[in-house]
């Protein structure tokens, strides 16, 4: 019996392990483009800052090979972690705009850049599709 609960001990600290080492997610600097999918993080040790890519909240991006009124845009849901403070926010970026989409808080400037696939016709950018491209640098 002992020896039972030992093993199941073990496997659950290694399962543990794999699901911390997981959401562990990416390093990156300040000021150095990074690109996440939903649900991905990306850490700045240096500065102690987690960023987490939630999901897409909206996508109105004009399809390709579409002739639209207005170009679109897109939101997304992210969150920003420091010294175990957590801010979740929306970031939009206009789709056709050379202009990141922009947030600050907890002293950093946090930047949407791009966002692919491009949108067909007929289909929203799903999760499991969005790769975000993303810049954070110190504010001000």
């Amino acid at each position: 019996m002992i020896k039972h609960l030992l093993v199941i001990l073990a496997i659950s600290i290694i399962i543990a392990g794999c699901i911390q080492t997981q959401n562990a997610g990416t390093v990156v600097n300040l000021g150095e483009n990074f690109t996440l999918n939903p649900g991905q993080s990306a850490s700045i040790p240096s500065e102690g800052l987690t960023f987490t890519f939630d999901k897409v909240l909206e996508d109105s991006r004009c399809p390709q090979g579409v002739q639209c009124f207005w170009a679109g845009q897109t939101t997304i849901l992210v969150e920003a972690e420091k010294s175990g403070n957590s801010t979740s926010f929306e970031m939009t970026k206009k789709a056709g705009s050379i202009e990141p989409g922009t947030y600050d808080t907890k002293g950093y400037t946090f930047e949407f850049i791009d966002i692919s696939p491009a949108k067909a016709q007929g289909q929203d950018i799903s999760d499991e599709r969005a790769n975000v491209t993303f810049r954070i640098m110190k504010a001000g």
